[in-house]
């Protein structure tokens, strides 16, 4: 699926997002209401904006 974040899809933060997701919808404390992808990837890329504000 496309989505504005592929850049993120190969990093450490990606993954570990991701995993952290999957256990909250398993736990069923947190429902998706769109694509994994675009979640994990609009995450991804509001903590590398924090990150390069504090650079």
């Amino acid at each position: 699926m496309n989505h504005p974040y592929k850049k993120y899809e190969t990093t450490e933060l990606w993954h570990v997002i991701s995993e952290a997701i999957e256990e909250l919808v398993a736990n069923q404390e947190v429902e998706e209401m769109t694509s994994r992808e675009y979640i994990v990837g609009y995450f991804c890329a509001k903590l590398s904006h924090v990150e390069e504000d504090r650079a």
